[in-house]
């Protein structure tokens, strides 16, 4: 999970290491990965390996909860695992998409890239909402005891209130 909160990080190191690969470029002042020992920012295997760093952990969460559907017989948390493999694979396809939105060059494909991008972005973030607070946290329940929460409550209700909203 810690991973999958990560992606920008680990682009970031693959731009750094190939940043750092090349000295005279650092005495130049640029900022743009040209022609180092590993890679260069206009490579595709700089643009491979910063598309398969930016989706591991999302490929990997897929995985596991795919593999936890399979090993578990029918029951709640069956369905929970395979709607959990679902946001991890929405995950991946905006990642994808804005790897290709952000690669393309302006025109028709670029705009109906960030179209796509946002809209996928969007219920992408909308579901990934609904799965941690109602699924995964057991809130957003109607018909509890407790407004909006859950039946049994551990800590003081406003704290719940805030995780709702702060996990937005």
């Amino acid at each position: 999970d810690i991973l999958c909160s990560m992606p920008k990080t680990l682009t970031d190191l693959s731009y750094t290491i190939c940043l750092f690969s090349d000295v005279k470029q650092l005495q130049d002042g640029s900022h743009e990965c040209i022609q180092g020992p590993l890679a260069s920012s206009s490579s595709a295997r700089y643009f491979f390996v910063t598309l398969a760093m930016s989706m591991a952990p999302y490929i990997l969460r897929c995985t596991q909860a795919l593999r936890s559907y399979a090993d578990q017989h029918q029951s709640d948390s069956n369905k929970t695992n395979l709607l959990n493999a679902f946001k991890y694979l929405m995950s991946v396809v905006v990642t994808l998409l804005n790897v290709v939105k952000v690669n393309s060059a302006p025109g028709l494909l670029k705009d109906r890239m960030t179209t796509a991008w946002f809209i996928v972005a969007a219920c992408t973030t909308l579901f990934s909402y609904y799965a941690d607070v109602a699924m995964g946290w057991g809130l957003m329940n109607w018909n509890s005891k407790n407004f909006l929460l859950r039946d049994e409550l551990t800590y003081p209700k406003p704290w719940y209130y805030m995780a709702i909203v702060g996990n937005f």
